[in-house]
């Protein structure tokens, strides 16, 4: 244990005891490790062992890395244990199929043991964002699924119905939320003080006998009588001694029992139906808790029948309670009140809001105002509930992502009298996905887009000159000596350059030119305009050379390397993103057979001579 987290574990994978200890000697003092020396041993403890991270020998016999890895993808218990292979085979061909295998990376033998744990650093890092991510999505959704049930009572109460018939509907409602693992079988006893017991009010699918023998029940009596009496939640995952009330046949399963209460007044209880063996969990606590009180606000509503001033003050209670957004609307999209918590994230007192439509540049950017005024106008005239996102402006300048939920309300005629929008706080949601989708599309080294990202410029890149009938150029270049810098000085001044002939190569280009980091040495450029001629393009390259012919001064070495640079041109070498990334590679493959650190233009011989 580290600062009272559990330590991350590592399981290591090679078939020679002495690449084991290293690995281990160099990771135990931040990782719990588990080690194996051949394939079979390792898919065992990935099993029993559940380690967040494997490191993986390629070269073993009987079963090598890629197998190994093969069989933990295929298997739905380990194919989500990210893998890392370490080994000596570096070749393209044995990186790529370990990458098409599901490999996240790859280490090469032999290595520095600071890169190593830097790298793993990185990746457990990034793991584990994505995993706190995976988690708060799923709270979401919960928030939104509860959220969204609170909203349909809340509705509920504001309908002219019969108090048993209103809460029926309220059953109904509880029964369907997704996320609640309940069965749909339940009950809500109202308490009568005259009685001093709980009457059946309102039920789905309990048995006939149950009817009968649940119709009126003494304060203590059965799971239902407990809660009561206790006044708390009563959880029972199966049919013990407490369940008194049992007839033949009846089937096994569990219970919550949730006293409705209202300042301390028993009002009756929420009884719901769980599987039997079911685990109590906390947020169904909490959820059930939410509903006994939304419930308990609904029956003291009704039984006082008190004015429309004291249904309004109710109203608030509940919505100045929520942590949600409230906002209540009239059919133009003018704001008619606000919730606390509208008030509290944006900084602005209530009197700002009132009167003023919905996308008011007080707190809506001006980007999003048409956008917001055109959602209310479509739903003003087909009524109906509308989820959407917007940014909120606070008082102070901060930015809040809000996801809403725009749902209405009809007068007696049927017409619609008010809109009414809930919503949630959703930032850290997207500055997380955000973050995570420029460590998928950007090269962590140098901040460039990585391949996947440069075949997706090129791709859109390419439609457009198609449509404009615009030439385009594709530049495929390689870094000359560069390997002899790395081997030389080592892989921290390795990086650096990369990183500092990345900057220099940007610096050659237009801001709308874009560059990209493929990997290792490797970068590609495209260059569209509607003036761009072969002349031009042989400009732009001998600049890029140019610029990386100058000497680099990295960690007081003075370091010079070059720059060899194949070039296609569209329409004339492809129609495809695919073929003029091919052709321009064959073009440099032409400039290194000719003695490098110049550029060449693709000609058809170079295809013929085998480039």
């Amino acid at each position: 244990m580290t600062d009272g987290k559990p330590r991350e574990k590592v399981l290591i994978v090679d078939d020679v005891p002495i690449n084991l200890a290293l690995l281990y000697e160099l990771l135990i003092e931040d990782f719990d490790i588990s080690q194996a020396e051949s394939g079979p041993v390792a898919l065992d403890l990935a099993l029993r062992f559940k380690p967040d991270l494997i490191l993986l020998d390629i070269m073993m016999p009987n079963m090598d890395g890629f197998e190994v890895c093969r069989r933990l993808k295929a298997n739905p218990k380990t194919r989500g244990i990210p893998v890392i292979f370490v080994t000596a085979k570096t070749e393209a061909e044995d990186v790529s199929r370990g990458m098409a295998l599901g490999a996240l990376d790859y280490f090469a033998k032999p290595f520095r043991p600071a890169v190593i744990k830097a790298r793993i650093r990185s990746h457990m890092d990034r793991i584990h964002a994505e995993r706190r991510l995976a988690v708060e999505q799923s709270r979401e959704i919960k928030a939104i699924q509860s959220r969204l049930a609170i909203s349909a009572l809340l509705e509920t109460s504001l309908e002219p119905l019969p108090l048993k018939k209103q809460l029926t509907v309220a059953l109904d409602i509880i029964l369907t939320i997704p996320w609640l693992a309940v069965e749909y079988k339940g009950s809500i006893h109202l308490f009568n003080p005259a009685t001093h017991k709980l009457e059946l009010a309102a039920q789905r699918n309990l048995a006939a006998p149950l009817l009968k023998m649940c119709a009126v029940l003494p304060l203590g009596h059965c799971l239902c009588g407990q809660a009561a009496e206790k006044r708390e939640i009563l959880f029972r995952s199966e049919l013990d001694a407490d369940h008194v009330i049992q007839f033949e046949g009846i089937h096994p399963h569990g219970h919550y029992c949730t006293p409705i209460l209202h300042l301390g007044e028993l009002l009756g209880v929420l009884n719901l139906y769980v599987a039997h063996g079911h685990s109590r969990s906390p947020d169904e606590d909490a959820l059930l808790a939410t509903l006994a009180n939304t419930l308990a606000g609904i029956i003291r509503h009704r039984r006082t029948e008190q004015a429309l001033a004291e249904e309004r003050r109710f109203i608030s209670t509940i919505l100045d309670t929520t942590s949600a957004l409230v906002v209540v609307l009239d059919p133009a999209g003018k704001i008619l009140r606000i919730n606390a918590a509208c008030e509290m994230l944006s900084g602005l007192a209530t009197e700002r809001w009132i009167g003023n439509p919905f996308w008011h540049d007080a707190w809506t950017p001006e980007t999003e105002r048409e956008h917001l005024r055109e959602i209310f106008t479509l739903a003003a005239g087909d009524p109906s509930t509308v989820a959407f996102e917007s940014r909120w402006l606070s008082g102070i300048g901060q930015i809040h992502h809000i996801a809403w939920t725009l749902s209405f309300l009809l007068d007696a005629g049927g017409g619609l009298q008010n809109f009414l929008a809930t919503g949630i706080d959703v930032t850290d949601r997207v500055i997380a996905e955000k973050r995570l989708e420029r460590i998928a599309h950007h090269d962590a080294l140098t901040g460039l887009p990585n391949r996947r990202l440069f075949m997706l410029f090129l791709q859109q890149t390419l439609a457009r000159s198609r449509r404009h009938n615009r030439p385009l150029a594709v530049m495929f270049m390689d870094l000359d000596r560069f390997k002899v810098v790395n081997d030389t000085f080592g892989h921290d001044v390795g990086d650096l350059l990369l990183t500092e002939a990345a900057q220099r190569i940007r610096g050659c280009l237009r801001e709308n030119d874009v560059v990209a980091r493929l990997g290792g040495d490797e970068f590609t450029v495209i260059l569209a305009d509607e003036t761009l001629v072969p002349d031009s393009v042989a400009i732009v390259a001998q600049k890029i050379i140019d610029g990386l012919s100058l000497p680099f001064l990295l960690h007081g070495h003075e370091c010079r390397i070059g720059a060899s640079i194949g070039i296609s041109l569209f329409p004339m070498d492809g129609e495809s993103a695919e073929e003029l990334l091919k052709k321009a590679d064959q073009a440099l493959y032409a400039v290194k057979k000719g003695g490098r650190n110049h550029y060449q233009m693709y000609h058809p011989d170079m295809a013929s001579e085998g480039a």
